[in-house]
């Protein structure tokens, strides 16, 4: 047990020995790794409590390990802070061939004129890359980002959507409509505001009308107003059917009343 003046048996350690003949410092050190020494990972030295865990001056960081990179390695890792949040990012060591090669990150154009951008060949690029990183970090914040898409499916028709540019801009990744398809089409905008595919709805135009039977070239899609109103998304539940021109309007005249419409059965009974 230490004596009350005694000191730290650590070479070059003036202070009061705590237990076991080290001082607090090193005696911690002792009970959390099983060594009471913390030597520099360059020089060797011993390094007091307030330095870093594995090099003990800014002399004795080495360089970062990524080709091209000036910049000194943080705190126990062999990477700088710059590229240490890169790797936690992305998942992957970033490369710096766009950097000696002029190689974009997004579309793989070489050479491009300098623009003031580093990574990227255009403005265009680089608001990819950063949606891209947006949507990533929205859906899972640990997640690496993933690389962009070349093609997408169309929620309609099933077909396939290049991604790639056209008219010198890049597709935007979440599209969901191909060209034929279009989001001013009829079959669009039945999807967007009933959720009803195109398929869904050839086969209510072989059946007809719900009501009175008829095979019509269009059918309106009936849902109940009370639930969703007329000019606003339905929720996908209230659909009650495909009805022709006639047949919903006439629902819509009687305000959708079940005692109404049974009195007009009544009087045309009658």
């Amino acid at each position: 047990m230490a004596t009350a003046d005694s000191t730290c048996s650590i070479d070059n350690c003036a202070k009061r020995a705590h237990s076991r003949g080290w001082c607090a410092m090193h005696y911690q050190r002792w009970a959390q790794t099983g060594d009471p020494l913390r030597p520099c990972k360059t020089c060797g030295i011993d390094m007091p409590a307030a330095k870093g865990r594995t090099y003990c001056s800014e002399e004795c960081k080495p360089e970062c390990r990524i080709d091209g990179c000036p910049r000194l390695v943080s705190t126990d890792n062999d990477v700088c802070q710059l590229h240490r949040k890169t790797i936690r990012a992305t998942g992957s060591e970033p490369s710096r061939v766009w950097a000696a090669e002029k190689v974009c990150v997004v579309c793989g154009a070489k050479g491009w004129p300098d623009n003031g951008r580093r990574k990227h060949c255009s403005a265009s690029c680089q608001a990819e890359e950063s949606r891209r990183r947006r949507g990533a970090k929205k859906r899972n914040p640990s997640a690496p980002v993933p690389p962009r898409p070349d093609t997408a499916a169309c929620v309609l028709c099933g077909g396939e959507i290049s991604l790639g540019r056209r008219n010198g801009r890049f597709q935007r990744t979440d599209t969901i409509y191909c060209r034929k398809c279009g989001r001013e089409s009829r079959e669009a905008r039945r999807f967007v505001k009933y959720g009803i595919k195109p398929e869904e709805y050839e086969a209510a135009l072989k059946c007809g009308c719900e009501i009175c039977g008829k095979v019509v070239p269009s059918l309106d899609v009936d849902h109940d107003h009370n639930c969703c109103p007329f000019n606003k998304r339905s929720c996908g539940e209230c659909i009650r059917g495909f009805l022709c021109g006639d047949c919903n309007r006439a629902l819509g005249l009687f305000r959708d009343d079940v005692d109404s419409l049974k009195r007009a059965v009544a009087y045309l009974t009658r």
